[in-house]
């Protein structure tokens, strides 16, 4: 549209029109980081005492120990584990 305007006026258009667009991707982008700042504060505040769980605490029913356990026979020849079972 800039391009059919006569003389310097369609260059000003153009130049107004490119400031406008970034400032306006300026401002969406500090916008976007403030509500990333504050849902890490926010998931920070809300799982605080949350304790950290291992991969292994998670039961297999099947065997009745955590999943990943591995458990040595007797004799240190062979290992038998319940990760085999899982789905």
């Amino acid at each position: 549209m800039a391009a059919q305007l006569p003389g310097r006026t369609g260059d000003a258009v153009l130049g107004a029109a490119r400031d406008a667009f970034v400032g306006g991707l300026h401002a969406a982008a500090v916008g976007a980081a403030v509500v990333c700042a504050a849902a890490a504060v926010l998931a920070l505040y809300a799982l605080r005492d949350v304790p950290a769980a291992s991969p292994t605490t998670v039961a297999d029913p099947e065997a009745g120990q955590p999943r990943g356990y591995t458990e040595e026979s007797t004799d240190g020849s062979a290992y038998q584990s319940a990760v085999t079972r899982l789905p």
